[in-house]
């Protein structure tokens, strides 16, 4: 198993403990391979907004040497774990700049295949929200199932017995069901964003988008091939798609 971590604190404290924990048993489970990114030491510089990566490619991105690897760990890994600290009542400047630079996955999802860990620790408040920002943004990218554990350290610097419970139950149940390749029912969400996606580059108002769309025949499919919808979903996804085209996208 290839598992991606990305670490967004520029610091190997609470939130690193936790990433630790959950690694250790992981690997008790079996083999798992770590590859761990701390986005601190890549400096990766702001994202400038310039759009470029949605309009004209992601190879456009001034900054592409860089985004470009953790594309390509993303895309090969089996599962991601993403974790940050609360900085403000929201994530890191780190975690924030890194998504910033992967907003054409919104318009060019591809993470079909892929379950994600979420981890956020606190010393106050604002872990919850933080970890459902997380797990909303993998969303958006495809993943198919995110998992989370928001823990709040009150001025504890180590994981105590029930934090660490914690972990490890989530650990397994993540372990698991990435182990099991189950691929899951998406929410009705992703299907609403996937459809509203796929209107956009029928209309084929980006270039860019359409392309891609064309490419992976994602517009031939209510959501992406590997994915079985249910039958509310499958229903959503098709009217949606239908009025989308007829009166949003005409």
């Amino acid at each position: 198993m290839k598992c991606l971590v990305i670490n967004g604190s520029p610091r190997q404290k609470n939130t690193w403990s936790m990433v630790k924990q959950v690694e250790s048993q992981m690997s008790s489970l079996g083999h798992v391979d770590f590859d761990e990114i701390h986005l601190k030491r890549l400096d990766i510089p702001f994202c400038n907004g310039c759009t470029n990566c949605i309009l004209n490619g992601e190879d456009k991105c001034p900054h592409y040497d860089v985004i470009c690897g953790i594309a390509e760990k993303m895309e090969d890994a089996d599962c991601i774990i993403l974790s940050s600290p609360v900085y403000v009542n929201g994530p890191t400047g780190l975690i924030k700049n890194f998504l910033d630079h992967f907003a054409y996955y919104y318009h060019r999802p591809r993470l079909f295949d892929k379950k994600a860990l979420v981890l956020v620790s606190t010393q106050g408040s604002g872990s919850k929200d933080v970890a459902n920002f997380l797990e909303m943004e993998l969303d958006n990218f495809g993943v198919n199932k995110v998992f989370k554990v928001s823990l709040t350290f009150h001025g504890r610097k180590e994981l105590d017995d029930k934090m660490v419970e914690t972990l490890n139950k989530t650990a397994i149940d993540f372990y698991n069901d990435v182990s099991s390749g189950k691929i899951h029912n998406p929410k009705r969400s992703q299907v609403l964003q996937y459809t509203l996606w796929r209107a956009m580059a029928n209309k084929g108002s980006i270039e860019t988008d359409h392309n891609f769309w064309i490419e992976h025949d994602y517009l031939n499919h209510d959501y992406h091939p590997s994915v079985k919808l249910n039958i509310l979903n499958i229903i959503i996804a098709k009217v949606v798609y239908l009025f989308f085209n007829r009166f949003i996208f005409s």
